[in-house]
């Protein structure tokens, strides 16, 4: 008797696992016909698409790469949703900005400069923090004020080094800084980005590349592919357009293990490399000051105190203001402000240590509900935040620098 009930419970699973796998394979048969491909480890057609209507930056020796001149259309897909679809265009000195950049800085005008990585340059926003903030100040300072961002995306401590003294210095004259520092932007070396024809390449590196020759030679044949694509605006409609398209019927053939297969495979392969130096997790309670953040970052650290040590020996105001990420975000609306992140904590000790003031990009998010930070504040699928993020923290800089407002020097000259 119990043998065959034994017998009989092995037939129940067998049937069960068979039932199974076939409406798996039913599944993944109707997706087939609406264009999704297993074998490419998906049910979507389109699981990461990043493409672009021309190569959306070439080498440059200073700031990492540099935008093409004129409009761009950069547009980002993932599991078959349309996370942006923008158009961006660098001003006249290849940066994002809406504002043209002039060198001579007219008498009278308080300059603030802006370093930071993507999420103030935010060429997949309609507008970035920056150009709301100066739109912002127009006509509500003691001096007509105006906002120069010479932000980067995929920049950090690096790249903004090579920016303030080869490019900033020599060039602008400014009356302040601000430092928009979001995680990891310390640890960042000198990422570079460069279209070989429409085959995009980028690396992350410790040393800087210095000249053209170096980089081609010795930089370039280390760079990874990127998957990133170009296509002409009418190909990039037509993918779009075919996120959603008519079913057709496949072909029947077995797609649960191709599926299986790729995911394994995906696993163990990884994803794009880290923009940074891996680092030590900051225990959330260790005591931070100045020398325990210089040990943390090393060699490094000593291009933050070349920038920040240049601009106390011009008496240059400089702000640190902090930038969360998605999950600091989402903690500062959860504690409503009652605790501190490592990060906000970082960022206050280093701009108590230099002398600088610091600028809670957190706390904006501390008077929003915890669920609204991914329902409408952030990017789907992406780890940067959208334009309500970014105007709420626009709203706050803006508040910030009405308390705080930058005086013009008598001598601003670089």
């Amino acid at each position: 008797m119990a043998a065959n009930r034994h017998l009989v419970n092995l037939a129940v699973a067998a049937v069960a696992l068979i039932v199974s796998y076939g409406f798996a394979e039913g599944a993944l048969f109707v997706l087939a016909g609406y264009g999704s491909d297993a074998a490419k480890g998906s049910v979507f057609r389109y699981e990461e698409l990043y493409v672009s209507n021309r190569p959306v930056g070439v080498f440059d020796r200073i700031s990492g790469y540099r935008r093409p001149a004129g409009p761009t259309r950069i547009v980002r897909i993932v599991h078959d949703t349309v996370v942006f679809d923008r158009v961006f265009t660098p001003n006249n000195a290849g940066y994002i900005s809406a504002r043209p950049f002039q060198h001579a800085k007219p008498p009278g005008t308080a300059r603030v400069l802006i370093l930071g990585d993507s999420f103030t340059a935010a060429e997949f926003n309609r507008k970035n923090w920056p150009d709301t903030v100066d739109d912002a100040l127009r006509g509500r300072t003691p001096h007509p004020t105006e906002l120069y961002s010479f932000a980067i995306d995929g920049g950090g401590l690096g790249l903004w080094h090579n920016i303030f003294f080869e490019d900033v210095v020599p060039n602008y004259p400014f009356d302040a800084l601000v430092i928009a520092l979001f995680g990891d932007d310390l640890a960042r070396g000198y990422s570079y980005l460069h279209y070989d024809g429409d085959k995009p390449y980028i690396g992350y590196f410790p040393t800087r590349a210095v000249s053209d020759e170096d980089f081609f030679t010795n930089f370039m044949p280390r760079m990874k592919p990127h998957t990133a694509t170009v296509a002409t605006d009418a190909e990039i409609d037509r993918m779009i357009a075919e996120i959603r398209p008519q079913w057709s019927k496949p072909d029947f053939k077995l797609r649960l293990p191709a599926l299986v297969t790729a995911q394994i495979a995906n696993l163990r392969r990884g994803t794009i490399p880290a923009t940074a130096v891996a680092l030590p997790p900051a225990a959330p309670e260790a005591p931070v000051d100045l020398p325990a953040i210089e040990a943390r970052y090393g060699e490094q650290f000593a291009l933050f105190r070349d920038i920040m040590n240049y601009c106390r020996d011009h008496n240059i105001p400089v702000v640190l203001a902090s930038i969360p990420g998605r999950d600091g975000a989402q903690a500062a609306a959860e504690s409503k402000g009652t605790t501190e992140t490592p990060h906000q904590r970082e960022v206050r000790v280093l701009a108590e240590s230099f002398g600088a003031l610091y600028m809670d990009g957190y706390a904006p998010f501390t008077k929003v509900p915890p669920e609204d930070i991914d329902g409408r504040y952030w990017l789907r699928f992406d780890r940067h935040w959208n334009q309500a993020g970014s105007d709420l923290f626009a709203a706050a800089m803006t508040d910030f620098l009405l308390k705080n407002p930058i005086k013009t020097r008598p001598d601003a000259s670089p």
